[in-house]
């Protein structure tokens, strides 16, 4: 289509996402390619992470005897187990261990996913990190919302401010690749392959375009329109768990949609704010700790 924005005729390309559907639009799938693996920290026991494997789901009739393929992890009670035992997540990689298997399950991340990370930021990978294990362990699904407890904790100690809004550029730099080209199966060079934009489908089916010359709305777009999803876990088993040189290690699994979340709160947070770090419920968030600026 022309380019009416400076008279020239190149071809513009631009990501639809579509509202018509009872299922919101996503702009980062997830698949067995978009893992990331933690070390388990905290007072690990074979005891423990004998408990947490046998929790698992199996296919079909409850009693029945089943072959090893067709378990997977019960996510939400190895989640609440995890955090009754204590224990805490360390940021390892979102490159493979190794192979392995978890009741039947090919745990392995990827190194495409990685570098691609990495390609936007040194510290991307530990930010998107930090931000899966908080939606998986504390219901914190609006990115938003995320980027707040990021400025909270400030891992990085950069001190960040309505100047200075690190967490959230970072943050809106992974979007806007997530948007026009990167996935986490196929090393990406860093360009971005929309050049046009984001055109949205309304539900009314009206269309709406966040042209990427109007870069800073494009950017607030994502940042207050995206949350994270649990994936299918018969399919990509979020909280698979292997044991690698002595040390335990737990996969979760990356999913971005459209659309805020409508309900505040979570059951994972009917007991407080949990510190993955330490391993420890907290009497505040991290949000309610320190300001932050949007």
């Amino acid at each position: 289509m022309p380019d009416v924005r400076n008279t020239s005729n190149k071809p513009l390309g631009f990501s639809i996402k579509s509202r018509l559907s009872n299922h919101l639009p996503t702009i980062f799938n997830s698949s067995g390619a978009s893992n990331i693996i933690y070390e388990i920290t905290g007072d690990v026991t074979d005891e423990k992470i004998s408990e947490l494997m046998k929790m698992v789901i199996a296919h079909g009739s409850s009693g029945e005897e089943h072959d090893r393929k067709f378990v997977y992890p019960n996510y939400p009670l190895r989640i609440k187990t995890f955090k009754d035992m204590g224990l805490g997540l360390k940021y390892h990689s979102a490159e493979s261990l190794k192979t392995e298997d978890d009741g039947g399950i090919l745990f392995k991340g990827t190194d495409p996913f990685e570098k691609n990370l990495l390609m936007i930021d040194y510290c991307m990978p530990q930010i998107l990190a930090d931000m899966t294990a908080e939606a998986y362990f504390n219901g914190v699904m609006n990115i938003s919302d995320l980027v707040r407890i990021l400025d909270g904790k400030d891992r990085f100690g950069v001190n960040p401010s309505e100047s200075y809004p690190f967490y959230k550029k970072k943050v809106q730099d992974m979007l806007v690749a997530m948007t026009t080209s990167m996935t986490a199966a196929k090393i990406w060079d860093g360009t971005e392959g929309t050049n046009g934009g984001l055109i949205i489908v309304k539900e009314d089916g009206d269309i709406v375009c966040y042209h990427i010359f109007d870069r800073n709305d494009f950017r607030e777009f994502l940042l207050n329109n995206m949350k994270f999803e649990y994936p299918d876990n018969s399919r990509y088993f979020s909280t698979g768990i292997i044991e690698n040189h002595g040390k335990y290690f737990m996969s979760l699994n990356v999913q971005i949609r459209m659309g805020q979340k409508k309900r505040k709160g979570s059951s994972r947070q009917s007991e407080g704010y949990y510190d993955i770090d330490a391993g420890r419920y907290l009497d505040k968030s991290p949000i309610e700790e320190k300001t932050v600026w949007f």
